[in-house]
């Protein structure tokens, strides 16, 4: 039994969305079930409180999804493949583009999403001609990170500075 305890800890650790959370709960809800009625013999109320609470965390990813909000965070690069710190971004689903350590982040509720989940994302540096797009598809990493690559739009004419 303390093995199948650490192995279920185990397992645990590697929980990263809403629909492993609900299998994993009900996985272990079903165990524990099954442990206490071998030892009882019996039918306890703890089985129908097992079936209302697996009912509940199959519901609870449903719930959470319509409430999710995608962090996409995006890193801005020059022809050189440098970061560039001072260039305008902006979404094609809206939203304000937050600066953070190393890029911009964009928080965009997953009721926003198109129908079919894709924004564009936009980067420019105008002082130096440069521009760039990326598509990115809103699937089930709530995190996305990105990179988008500047390449030059003309080529400046002297006088501009």
């Amino acid at each position: 039994m303390t093995k199948a305890i650490s192995q279920l800890f185990e397992v645990a650790t590697r929980i990263s969305t809403p629909w492993a959370l609900a299998a994993f709960g009900i996985a272990a809800i079903l165990v524990i079930v099954h442990l206490v009625a071998k030892h009882r013999r019996k039918e306890l109320p703890i089985t129908w409180a097992a079936i209302v609470a697996i009912v509940l965390l199959g519901l609870v990813p449903m719930i959470l999804g319509m409430f999710a909000i995608y962090r996409i965070r995006v890193t801005v690069v020059g022809p050189q493949g440098t970061p560039v710190e001072d260039a305008e971004v902006w979404s094609s689903l809206g939203g304000e583009p937050k600066k953070v350590a190393g890029g911009w982040q964009f928080d965009i509720p997953s009721a926003a999403r198109s129908a079919d989940s894709k924004v564009t994302l936009w980067a420019s540096l105008n002082a130096a001609f440069l521009k760039g797009s990326l598509e990115v598809r809103l699937a089930g990493d709530l995190s996305p990170a990105v990179t988008i690559g500047l390449t030059m739009t003309r080529q400046p004419r002297s006088g501009d500075s």
